[in-house]
């Protein structure tokens, strides 16, 4: 049984991210990327997922910086996994968020 779960959801912009509101959640435009974090505790347990989005028509500066703010986060995280996702080849585990 899961004790909690968190979701966050950031939009890579202005050479940065940028913490949505939930009411934002599960929208992607297909000019940007996201970063969409998943933490889980059971028990004593935590696990963490990183997923960073690229929409179709983002910029190729943005692509990069979403995967490093990934990379970047992930450190800061144990038992975390990193995963890119592309716009329309989302894996069920990505859109089981929303």
């Amino acid at each position: 049984p899961v004790d909690s779960s968190k979701l966050q959801v950031f939009l890579i912009a202005d050479k940065g991210k940028t913490l949505l509101e939930e009411s934002e959640f599960g929208h992607f435009w297909n000019q940007n990327c996201y970063i969409v974090t998943y933490e889980i505790k059971v028990g004593k347990l935590e696990r963490n997922v990183i997923y960073f989005w690229h929409g179709a028509h983002s910029t190729r500066e943005d692509r990069g910086l979403s995967a490093l703010l990934a990379g970047n986060m992930a450190k800061d995280l144990r038992f975390c996994q990193v995963r890119r996702v592309i716009q329309n080849k989302e894996p069920d585990h990505f859109l089981s968020h929303f």
